[in-house]
Order: structure tokens, then sequence, then C-alpha cells
């Protein structure tokens, strides 16, 4: 029981992006699980703590914590705790740029999945594998993949996952020559992250936006809405914040 709560109170945490408590809650959620021999509230436990990770760019905590979640599904033969746990290696995968990797992990959580009723996972693998194609540059690829994924997530009322790949949609559109989708897909995904109050992907959406004020040849408002995103990213200890300083030092690359 006190695991549980430790559990819910760092998911609630997390949401909010405090992460500081987050790690805390589920810290002791896994040690009071582990004491009870709790298995899935283990597992969700670790999963959790390693995307805790991820997100503050501890990518070899995550790929610890991801390793032993999906170990211990193995063990239980618990097909959607493995195909979550896969979704996450897969991503990281990505973020390491073992893109092949990344590809066979999501394509082995998607096999799990198919034909269940689990549809906000389903969508969350699509996304990833989204990611993918789209670092290869396969954009029309990329694009199919986020589609099916925010088809899916609109359906099941997924407004936190929706954001994510709305914001996905609009880097590809932005990749893809297409400022005018690009703002659109932005702008959508902003005003979810208004309403759900998710400071993660505000900060995410200010830059992409900001970048594509400069290429309007909006430089003030440009520069205030980079500026807004970094000291956001900063405060929550994102890894965008490198790119977005990165940026700051030589906005002129989006100048057309």
């Amino acid at each position: 029981m006190l695991a549980e709560i430790s559990f819910n109170a760092g998911l609630a945490a997390y949401r909010m992006q405090e992460y500081a408590d987050a790690q805390m809650y589920l810290a002791d959620a896994l040690s009071l699980a582990q004491s009870a021999a709790s298995d899935d509230l283990i597992i969700d436990a670790e999963r959790q703590l390693g995307r805790l990770a991820y997100r503050r760019a501890d990518y070899a905590a995550a790929d610890g914590l991801f390793a032993s979640a999906l170990d211990a599904a193995r063990a239980r033969d618990d097909l959607l705790r493995q195909a979550l746990a896969l979704t996450e290696q897969g991503r990281l995968a990505y973020r390491l740029d073992h893109l092949e990797a990344a590809e066979s992990l999501l394509a082995e959580a998607l096999e799990l999945l198919n034909g269940s009723q689990f549809v906000v996972p389903r969508a969350q693998a699509l996304h990833e594998l989204g990611r993918v194609w789209h670092r290869r540059r396969a954009f029309a690829v990329a694009h199919d993949w986020y589609a099916e994924s925010l088809t899916l997530r609109r359906a099941a009322g997924d407004e936190v996952g929706a954001q994510a790949t709305l914001h996905q949609l609009g880097l590809l559109a932005f990749d893809s020559g297409d400022p005018t989708s690009a703002a659109s897909y932005y702008g959508e995904s902003m005003d979810l992250c208004e309403r759900l109050t998710d400071r993660f992907w505000r900060a995410h959406n200010l830059f992409r936006i900001a970048r594509l004020e400069r290429r309007e040849g909006n430089y003030d408002v440009s520069q205030r809405m980079a500026m807004e995103a970094r000291d956001l990213a900063d405060m929550l200890g994102l890894a965008i914040t490198d790119e977005v300083n990165s940026w700051l030092a030589a906005p002129e690359v989006d100048d057309i």
C-alpha cells in the first residue's frame, strides 16, 4: 500500500516536471516494493525511474533501469510490461544514434502489442519509429508513423502523447521545408501543453517556434522566445538546453 502511494506520488511529480520530488518518491516506491516482493510495482518503478533518468540525459542509468525492468517482465511473461520496456529501450537507442537497434526494439514492442487493447503503448512505439525514420531523413515514412500514432492518441484521448507527436510532426515539416505546416503543428502542440501546464513541451515548442520566427525575419521575437525556452529547459534540467544555447550562439543558421 505504501509503495503504491509513493509510486503514484512519483508519477504525479514527474508529470508536473518536479523531477527532484519524482526521484525521491519513485526511489522510495522501488525500495518498498522490493521489500514487499511486489513484482509488478518493482518493474513499473524501475521503468519510471529510467524515464526520469532519460529526461535528465543520464543515459547510462536509464539503460540499466530499462534493462532490469525488461528482464523482470520477461521472467513473468508480462507482455505489456515487456513492450513498455522495449519501447523505452528503443527510444534510448534512438537518442544514442543506434538507429538499427532502435528499429529492432520498437518492432519487437509492436509485435507484442499487435491485436491488444493497449492503444496508448502502441501509439508510443509508433511515435518512436517515426523519430527513427525522421533521423534517417526518410520524411514520408516518418510522417506515416507519426500520423498513425497521432490518430491512435486522439482516439484514446491521450492529450499528453498527442502534444509530443504534434511537436514531432512540426519538426518534420520544418525539416522538409514546409514552415507553414510546421507552425500549425507547433501551435496545436503548444495549445495542448498550455492546457496541460506541461513545461517540458512548452520549452521544446518555444524553441522550435523561435526558429520559425527567425526565418520570418522576426529577430527580436525569436531571441526572446529562444531565451525563454533556454531558461525553462535549464531550470528543468532538460537535454535540449545545450541545443538551444548552441543556436543562440549562431541563430543565423536559420536565416534565408
